[in-house]
């Protein structure tokens, strides 16, 4: 975002920025990025006016750490995961976590389902823990 007074331009839309281009973006054919931004409001205005972006840091994800977050927020979520994000995103760790997801689901921390993957209510607060079970290799 590009702050111009009052208006603001997205990035990739800002005909003078030399680091991101339309090409570039977080949803690319499976690509994906970690993004950081500057903390201290000061020094992210600062570095917005100087480079036009407040980004620190930019990480490229492995399908590994994209099926590790696709499980942390969509868990959360009341309607759960599709089966079908996560096979999409790393068909192979999607495979292998059948038995898992037996095995939970049996245990009750799982709801039984052909479509999402979905934790019970009374389980959501030992989240990381289950996400920890299903991304073991």
């Amino acid at each position: 975002m590009r702050v111009e007074g009052a208006k603001c331009t997205l990035l990739h839309e800002h005909p003078e920025n030399p680091t991101f281009s339309k090409n570039h973006s977080l949803k690319d054919e499976g690509y994906k990025q970690a993004l950081r931004n500057y903390k201290a409001p000061e020094t992210w205005l600062s570095k917005v006016m100087e480079t036009g972006h407040g980004l620190q840091e930019v990480l490229d994800l492995s399908s590994q750490e994209q099926f590790t977050e696709a499980l942390l927020m969509g868990l959360r979520l009341f309607e759960g995961i599709p089966y079908e994000r996560l096979s999409a995103i790393d068909p192979i760790r999607f495979k292998s976590l059948e038995t898992r997801l037996t095995d939970l689901q049996t245990q009750g921390v799982l709801k039984p389902s052909t479509t999402h993957l979905t934790v019970e209510p009374q389980h959501m607060l030992v989240l990381n823990y289950i996400v920890e079970r299903l991304n073991r290799s």
